[in-house]
């Protein structure tokens, strides 16, 4: 059974600081091994977001002028872009911690049980490094 296909879109706006801090090299060779496709979504940045994203291999979008900048509309974006089987929605600070556990367990489940999609569990890390661990709670629909 043919793997399904991957993609990644991440979403951000004046966030070439962490950008560049996630998206090294090394950090988009691990991800390319599990990635098929990968899609930079900018709201309306005035930094170097976006050309950094295109440096890193990212296929860069761009909100238009009167467009309200928010998650769900560079979510939208990705979704029309990307002609993957399933796409990975990460906002420009979130990080994938295990890469290699990451993908297997994501791939397990859809293979599994058949899913549509899934949410996971997010650690938000604090410039005074304080720690908070979310959970999006949702009721299985299959």
């Amino acid at each position: 059974m043919k793997s399904p296909s991957l993609a990644l879109v991440v979403i951000g706006r004046n966030s070439e600081k962490q950008l560049s801090r996630i998206y090294t090299p090394e950090q988009k060779e691990r991800l390319t091994k599990h990635i098929d496709e990968f899609v930079y979504v900018d709201s309306l940045s005035t930094d170097n977001s976006v050309i950094f994203m295109k440096s890193a291999g990212f296929r860069a979008y761009t909100l238009t002028n009167g467009t309200i900048p928010c998650a769900s509309i560079g979510r939208r974006i990705g979704t029309e872009v990307c002609a993957s089987d399933y796409i990975l929605y990460l906002d420009s600070d979130m990080e994938i911690q295990d890469i290699p556990v990451f993908f297997e367990e994501i791939m397990a489940a859809i293979q599994k049980n058949n899913i549509d999609g899934c949410v996971g569990s997010v650690m938000d890390v604090y410039p005074d490094g304080g720690l908070r661990s979310r959970v999006r709670k949702v009721k299985n629909m299959g």
